[in-house]
């Protein structure tokens, strides 16, 4: 059995315009110490994230506690979003997310971004057999990855995205999909 810990980052800044480089903010960065906890008595054999700096900086606390380096997987990113906002952020959420297919201007559609982190998430299942792994993720990249084994609807997915940091636990039989469940994260908020 592998199992495998999607942790969506941590409260970022959103005054930083670059998206690679935007870091936690205080809240953030005390929300991630608190996170290493939660795995206090889990066995954590490799801890991987995107590259984004608050995916990054989010899981570092339970590396570091845990002596592991983390490993930076590009596909894990979120999406690659447009430059012209001309509808609100949850109006373009809720279009994209009933209809995967659509691409807004000159971002990335959500089943691109499904199928990106699904890759990466195969690579790591392959590596990491009969082991228990962490992936540092975004809200978008995390909820499009749920939706493919364990579909999600508007309400569950809104509640996912307002919640930094949130936890989810999936199990796999080598890649085959087993089940789901959310960590309650009441000592990390």
């Amino acid at each position: 059995m592998t199992t495998v810990y999607f942790i969506r980052h941590a409260e970022s800044d959103r005054s930083i315009q670059d998206t690679r480089e935007r870091p936690l903010t205080a809240k953030g960065l005390a929300d991630a110490e608190k996170l290493a906890a939660l795995f206090t008595d889990t066995a954590i054999h490799r801890i991987y994230a995107s590259p984004y700096k608050r995916a990054v900086d989010t899981v570092a606390p339970l590396a570091e506690s845990r002596k592991l380096d983390i490993t930076r997987v590009e596909n894990l990113r979120e999406r690659d979003r447009d430059s012209v906002e001309s509808m609100g952020m949850e109006e373009k959420i809720l279009l994209q997310w009933n209809d995967f297919s659509y691409v807004p201007m000159d971002g990335e559609c959500y089943l691109d971004v499904q199928q990106r982190n699904l890759n990466a998430l195969r690579g790591i299942l392959a590596e990491n057999e009969g082991q228990t792994v962490v992936i540092g993720t975004h809200g978008i990249a995390m909820c499009t990855t749920i939706h493919f084994f364990s579909p999600i609807g508007h309400k569950q997915l809104r509640r996912i995205l307002l919640t930094m940091p949130y936890v989810t636990r999936l199990m796999f039989d080598k890649d085959r999909f087993i089940e789901i469940s959310e960590l309650p994260l009441t000592d990390a908020r």
